[in-house]
C-alpha cells in the first residue's frame, strides 16, 4: 500500500438518494466505523452532512482521515459538475462544497 503522509485512517462516503453513508478504514483495511444517515433533500444540507459526519468520526478517531466520496452521476470534463447529480437544482459543484465545509485537504 502507498504512504499515507499527515492522515491516520482512511474515509469513504457514500452520498446517495435516499442514504449517506460513511466508513473509516485502518491502513491495513480493516473497518473502523460506520454509520448511516437519510440523506437531506437540500444540496447545502448534504454537504454541511458529510462534514459534519467526518468531524464526528475524525473526533472519535482522535486522527485525521483523508476522504473520499462517491455520488451518483459523471463528472463533466468541461464543467467539473456531476451530471445526473441528485435534487441539486443549483448544479453546485460536490467537492466544492465540501471543501468549503471542511477545508481543502487532501487530493482532489
Amino acid at each position: 500500500m502507498s504512504t499515507w503522509p499527515n492522515y491516520d485512517f482512511r474515509i469513504g462516503i457514500d452520498l446517495g438518494g435516499t442514504k449517506t453513508e460513511i466508513a473509516a478504514l485502518s491502513r491495513d483495511g480493516r473497518l473502523l466505523h460506520r454509520h448511516r444517515v437519510p440523506t437531506p433533500h437540500l444540496y447545502e444540507d448534504s454537504v454541511r452532512g458529510m462534514a459534519g459526519m467526518i468531524r464526528e468520526i475524525e473526533q472519535k478517531m482522535a486522527g485525521v482521515g483523508s476522504v473520499g466520496f462517491g455520488i451518483p452521476g459523471v463528472i463533466s470534463p468541461v464543467t467539473g459538475l456531476v451530471k445526473n447529480e441528485y435534487d441539486c437544482a443549483e448544479r453546485a459543484s460536490v467537492r466544492q462544497g465540501y471543501r468549503r465545509a471542511v477545508g481543502a485537504r487532501g487530493e482532489s
